[in-house]
């Protein structure tokens, strides 16, 4: 899976275009564009989650993984999550 880290200005506005999958940001009034991501709707990034899925079924250590990041996820969807991170 690939990150993209950017240093996008908080003072500058941007506007963000989808092209073949890919997420740019180009600033109001310029040519510009900086790759911030990729759109997570892309038929490969759902076939890569899917893989990780299916992957996490024979190997016990990345399922007890998933499991964290789920759980995580549905307290998060609560109204009014309670919940605190704290990297470890």
């Amino acid at each position: 899976m690939v990150t993209y880290m950017t240093n996008l200005d908080p003072n500058k506005t941007y506007i963000y275009e989808r092209v073949e999958g890919q997420v740019y940001a180009r600033e109001v009034g310029t040519l510009n564009r900086t790759l911030v991501g990729h759109d997570v709707t892309s038929k490969e990034y759902l076939e890569e989650w899917k893989d990780v899925f299916l992957f996490a079924r024979v190997n016990p250590m990345l399922q007890e993984e998933l499991d964290r990041v789920k759980m995580l996820y549905y307290l998060l969807k609560e109204q009014k999550p309670k919940v605190f991170y704290h990297p470890v």
